[in-house]
């Protein structure tokens, strides 16, 4: 990793706390450029960022006659990264959030409005990995089980009993329309259940979105097959979920059409449209990994429980296009 200089400008008054030059990790450039971060002094002698003493709105033109596109304080010509705040930096990698195609950086940068790591070693407590998000609980739950990476990633192992599962009751910022699901799961064998990967209810339907595995036969052969519902409307598509090993799944729907798609491992496996169209869905429920709810945050059924592994959970508030979703794909088992 290069080092950079940082210079920050900033009023008298707070000369006190520069003590000279930092050293600033990024992920563009030439070694020894110079990033120029302009702390603000609210705007009064026109030198700073306006709002505020700690605003870092972006650069003033004159001080950055080539502009600070992205408002984050630094020049554009000596940017790290043009596309967002060189300041995010959520996995510690000396690569802006933003700019982060590795990693925790990267799903954040898409935005999810729920994001469960499950990598905690002990507790109940599934911790939110978005701010704004509210955290789970494990029940019944194995923790600190090896991930989908090797470098010291963790997961949730569930037993595939009914009170074995891991409940967000409520849910904050639901998607009410358009949504994204994505998560690593790794089954063991299911025989002839029907084992449910994610599934959120409301009080006014316990099927509002649920993500299984539903048995089907290929020739001779027993097989899983992704089962999607939305609104209560099911769609069983013809994507295999293997047992034994870690799947990347994601579904995403649009709620005008009823356009659903199902990927694997980053590529897309089925698509239909005309599912639960023009349906809404409540936000405020509850979500849970590894049952299916017959009733908001229960009702569970032992044929439904998931037995195996989860890791990653994102939601969005949006269809992610495919390229998106192949991002989520790489930027978990990348180095």
């Amino acid at each position: 990793m290069r080092s950079r200089t940082l210079r920050i400008f900033a009023p008298v008054a707070g000369a006190a706390l520069l003590a000279g030059g930092l050293a600033l990790s990024g992920c563009a450039g030439d070694e020894g450029d110079e990033y120029r971060l302009f702390h603000g002094d609210g705007g009064a002698d026109g030198n700073g960022a306006a709002g505020g003493a700690d605003s870092l709105a972006g650069a003033n033109a004159e001080d950055c006659p080539d502009g600070d596109s992205d408002g984050d304080g630094v020049c554009d010509s000596d940017d790290a990264c043009a596309e967002g705040d060189d300041s995010q930096d959520a996995d510690s990698d000396g690569i802006p959030d933003a700019c982060d195609a590795c990693g925790v950086g990267a799903l954040l940068a898409l935005g999810p409005v729920a994001f469960y790591r499950f990598g905690e070693t002990s507790g109940t407590v599934a911790t939110s990995s978005v701010a704004t998000g509210a955290d789970g609980t494990y029940v019944g739950a194995t923790l600190g089980a090896v991930g989908i990476s090797e470098d010291g990633d963790r997961a949730v192992s569930l037993a595939g009993t009914v009170d074995s599962y891991v409940i967000v009751d409520p849910v904050a910022e639901f998607p009410t329309g358009d949504f994204t699901v994505a998560l690593w799961v790794n089954l063991a064998a299911a025989g002839f259940r029907q084992p449910t990967v994610f599934s959120y209810a409301s009080q006014a339907e316990a099927n509002e979105i649920v993500i299984a595995a539903t048995p089907t036969y290929a020739g001779s052969f027993l097989d899983h097959a992704l089962q999607l519902t939305v609104g209560g409307q099911v769609w069983e598509s013809d994507a295999e979920i293997a047992g034994g090993r870690w799947l990347h799944v994601a579904a995403t729907w649009v709620e005008s059409s009823g356009l659903a798609t199902v990927y694997i491992d980053g590529t897309e496996q089925a698509a239909t449209n005309g599912l639960a169209a023009g349906a809404s869905l409540p936000g405020g429920g509850i979500m849970v990994v590894g049952q299916d709810q017959d009733s908001p945050g229960g009702g569970f059924q032992s044929d439904q429980s998931l037995q195996g592994s989860v890791d990653e959970v994102l939601v969005f508030d949006r269809q992610l296009s495919g390229s998106e979703v192949a991002e989520i794909y790489s930027a978990t088992i990348c180095d």
